[in-house]
């Protein structure tokens, strides 16, 4: 007669939950004091799910926002734009690097893909 399989403890199965969990989340969740030894299945996943969901909500506000940003500029009919100013000889201001993405984008999230 074949034996069932065991079911892992309680406790294995939340360590191998938080060791799957991507390492950026699973920081958020063990500083949030959310360890196997200390809460229940369910307050680990629901930590998880939160964390997750508040990614998708920054990634949605990133794109609104960045979509704002390009329709304002292409709205804005004030003042010499930069290629003129650089064309005149003048030297442009700021930040110009094209490969900043922000300090809060966030550069990939399995979850949300």
């Amino acid at each position: 007669m074949p034996v069932p399989p065991e079911s892992p403890d309680e406790y294995q199965f939340k360590d191998d939950l938080l060791e799957k969990l991507p390492q950026s989340m699973r920081r958020i969740v063990l500083n949030d004091r959310l360890g196997p030894n200390t809460v229940a299945v369910d307050e680990i996943m629901q930590r998880a799910l939160a964390v997750e969901s508040g990614w998708e909500a920054e990634a949605y506000y990133d794109t609104t926002s960045s979509q704002l940003n390009v329709s304002e500029s292409e709205t804005d009919t004030g003042g010499e734009s930069e290629s003129e100013e650089t064309q005149e000889g003048g030297e442009s201001g700021g930040y110009t690097n094209k490969d900043y993405i922000g300090d809060h984008q966030l550069l990939s999230n399995p979850l949300c893909q």
